[in-house]
């Protein structure tokens, strides 16, 4: 596919190439193995600077290949190889072969790939050095056993609590009841809690607020941080340093947000103190929380990433974390990256939607075997399931993720 534009940097796949794409994919259904090529990255690439010229549309183009059963994306364009899975479809990015213009003090480098059976392997050559990645070909599952319910988190964004007509009331009361008929062990809120960081609106957050029955923690969004926002927010949630703690498991938060800019990102200074928060934890889930999201998000121009996704989403998913719970873009989604599940929440009762669906929250489900993420309507309170994934413990993952990648 061609996704490059005259003169820009950045990329797109428009209306009448994704239709063909598609209408190719349907006519091949029944090959054994679908490949597809594109210049620009579909996932952020660690050590490859700011993040942003993705592909526009990047998010639409990661459904359409999961829904036909692609089992290879190759692409290029940051310089920098990079090799991951998403929901089993493998993702293969290649550096540069003979350009100068590597990224990090990285070598010119090119990717082999091997594809049996059972198994694709992707290898990165480097000059006197390689690291290969395998990982099992695509194939359905029946999972037989849910096993017992270890957890219940609900996950909210987009409240936009003001007096204007933006903030929809009726949908909000009607979700917090639905969220206490629940009884969830933890509510999380992914930011954007007002419409705007004034007092009049911080006031309303404190009154709605207080009608969530069950705990709740908070990361802060854009809106949340704008004109005096800044001061109000940890008055309003506590503290910056959002957490939550069981026996089970540990939920770290990120603020990911920056002062007057709808930009994200965690620096390298907030990264490596989540590494080593995440590093020491005892409990057997880990469960990251912030505002922007870390993978691209279907029907949406492709600009909410993180300025630095590459690093912060390759370094979740080798400490082997669970869950990753984003809010931005007012869209439900939910996937998984290597062993990571990604969870984005929808606006729970506020105008900006980008979902027929309408406003929603996200019940996280967390049972011996699976995870079970499902979005549950503001008003209606109707549901319908995002995605189940199996479940293995964190020592299991990383081993996994080791196990996939060799170096030498």
């Amino acid at each position: 596919m061609d996704s490059s534009i005259p003169d820009r940097n950045e990329g797109r796949v428009g209306s009448s190439k994704f239709e063909w794409l598609k209408s190719k994919l349907v006519e091949y259904s029944y090959k054994k193995l679908k490949i597809v090529a594109v210049h620009h990255h579909l996932i952020p690439v660690p050590k490859a600077g700011t993040e942003r010229n993705v592909l526009f549309n990047a998010g639409d183009l990661m459904d359409l290949f999961q829904r036909y059963d692609v089992d290879l994306v190759l692409s290029g364009h940051r310089h920098y190889p990079n090799v991951a899975t998403v929901n089993d479809m493998v993702i293969s990015n290649a550096g540069c072969m003979s350009c100068k213009k590597v990224r990090a003090g990285d070598v010119c480098s090119y990717n082999q790939i091997d594809i049996a059976p059972e198994r694709i392997t992707v290898r990165i050559i480097r000059f006197e050095s390689f690291k290969e990645y395998s990982y099992p070909r695509i194939k359905s599952e029946i999972f037989i056993s849910e096993g017992k319910k270890l957890a219940r988190i609900v996950q909210i964004a987009g409240t936009f609590f003001s007096d204007r007509e933006i903030f929809e009331k009726r949908k909000y009361e009607n979700a917090v009841r639905k969220i206490n008929s629940l009884r969830p062990d933890l509510v999380i809120h992914c930011g954007d809690i007002v419409e705007r960081g004034i007092p009049q609106n911080y006031e309303l957050a404190q009154k709605y607020l207080e009608m969530v029955q069950s705990p709740i923690v908070y990361t802060p969004g854009p809106r949340d941080i704008n004109y005096i926002g800044y001061e109000l927010f940890p008055q309003l949630t506590g503290g910056w340093d959002q957490g939550f703690e069981t026996p089970l498991f540990r939920v770290h938060a990120v603020n990911s947000s920056q002062y007057d800019s709808d930009v994200g990102a965690v620096g390298r200074f907030g990264l490596k103190n989540l590494e080593d928060v995440i590093r020491e934890q005892e409990q057997e889930i880990s469960i990251v929380f912030l505002h922007h999201n870390v993978v691209p998000l279907p029907h949406i121009r492709e600009k909410g990433l993180l300025e630095d996704a590459g690093d912060v989403l390759k370094s979740l998913c080798d400490l082997g974390v669970d869950i990753v719970l984003t809010g931005h873009s007012s869209y439900p989604y939910a996937t998984r990256v290597d062993n990571t599940i990604i969870s984005n929440a929808n606006a729970v009762s506020c105008q900006y939607v980008r979902s027929l669906y309408g406003n929603s929250f996200n019940v996280i489900d967390i049972y011996e075997n699976l995870v079970n993420i499902s979005e549950i309507h503001s008003l209606w309170g109707s549901k319908r399931i995002l995605g189940i994934w199996r479940r293995n413990n964190r020592n299991e993952r990383i081993a996994s993720l080791q196990e996939n990648c060799r170096e030498s």
